[in-house]
């Protein structure tokens, strides 16, 4: 399975949690925006999250971590 591209990681209101954003650079005013995620794009993550088993991914573009030892792995990896 090919990893997922241009993701970025943002914190959320959970607790050791984050989640997902595409950002795709807009070529006429210098500026990012948001556009969707695939599912394909999380299988990747959750497949390496249960192979490592390192978090859980919670709602479709979201994952939480038992502690932040374990986030940070996880960035380390997918940022």
């Amino acid at each position: 399975m090919e990893e997922p591209k241009n993701l970025t990681w943002v914190n959320t209101a959970r607790r050791c949690s984050v989640s997902a954003r595409k950002l795709i650079a807009n070529a006429d005013h210098n500026d990012l925006y948001s556009t969707g995620i695939s599912e394909a794009d999380m299988e990747a993550v959750q497949l390496w999250c249960e192979e490592h088993k390192c978090g859980r991914r919670v709602s479709f573009d979201t994952f939480q971590f038992r502690n932040k030892k374990e986030l940070a792995f996880f960035l380390l990896k997918w940022s």
